[in-house]
């Protein structure tokens, strides 16, 4: 290849290996703010379940969020007859880059999992969305990608406490594209099977499990406490699940970028040899050019 063609092509890579490196900068200030807010809203959700068992061992406290043991077994039987228990799942997509199919396992686990006739769906993102509407799963809420806001959690946490009841979910399930739960949901309610599967592993914090409520003054009342601790819980619990998936998001563009760098670096090596091998082809010409020059000069 001519040398002027070789340096404009170098050139254009280290625009390239420009860009992809400050995409990379990008990626890595993100994970660290991501990782920050993971560890907030972990901690936090993993305490507000914590008060929340606590309260209901030491007051008695029935609540259908906390546990779905209130009735008889026989009971329970012949109530699920007249009225099938149902599952409110919540399925939330990014946007993927560079051709990447993250999604289809999870897909897959819902199609296994998830029952048409019982089961209702908030969706956020257009996979989300489109994939529930072709398999005719009943969509309740939608939510697109640029209404993923910090308000997120709270529009969802609201529809979960006014349809629970309403609804008689017996259970809610959030599904998120993670490398800490590869094919199972995770579990928000009931609270007591409340479970972010290994991403607690990840997160170091300090639980309050020896709490003694009679040192406390609850205001204005143990009930409307307990309401509150069961909102801030599913705020918080929901949070997590959201910056995980966006945590996930740019773990996968950091390696990506990593291997495209990589990629763009090795290129970038052997134009560099292939127009060094150029300019010493072309000196060793002029060489023998001047020297042959030179011969003709002295006959």
């Amino acid at each position: 290849m001519h040398i002027k063609k070789l340096q404009q092509k170098l050139l254009s890579l280290q625009n390239i290996s420009l860009k992809v490196n400050n995409e990379k900068n990008i990626y890595l200030i993100n994970i660290i703010k991501l990782n920050q807010k993971l560890s907030f809203f972990i901690n936090n959700s993993l305490n507000n379940k914590n008060n929340i068992v606590l309260m209901r061992q030491k007051f008695g406290i029935k609540n259908e969020l906390i546990a779905n043991t209130f009735l008889p077994k026989g009971l329970q039987k012949l109530a699920k007859f007249f009225q099938p228990n149902r599952e409110l799942w919540i399925y939330l997509t990014e946007e993927q880059k560079y051709g990447t199919d993250s999604y289809t396992r999870y897909e897959n686990t819902i199609l296994s999992s998830a029952k048409r006739n019982t089961s209702d769906f908030i969706v956020i993102g257009k996979r989300a969305n489109q994939f529930c509407s072709e398999h005719k799963f009943n969509i309740i809420k939608s939510f697109d990608l640029e209404e993923h806001d910090n308000h997120l959690a709270k529009h969802i946490a609201q529809i979960i406490k006014i349809l629970y009841h309403q609804n008689n979910y017996k259970s809610v399930f959030f599904v998120i594209n993670s490398n800490k739960s590869y094919d199972k949901p995770f579990q928000i309610l009931p609270i007591e099977n409340f479970n972010l599967g290994s991403i607690i592993n990840d997160i170091k914090g300090n639980l309050n499990t020896e709490k003694d409520f009679e040192n406390f003054k609850i205001y204005p009342n143990i009930s409307n406490y307990f309401e509150t601790e069961i909102n801030i819980f599913l705020e918080n619990a929901l949070n997590s699940l959201i910056v995980e998936s966006n945590f996930y998001k740019a773990k996968i563009g950091l390696v990506t970028t990593n291997r495209m760098i990589k990629e763009i670096d090795e290129e970038l090596l052997k134009i560099n040899k292939k127009i060094l091998k150029s300019k010493r082809e072309k000196e060793i010409e002029e060489i023998i050019l001047i020297t042959g020059n030179n011969k003709n000069f002295s006959m």
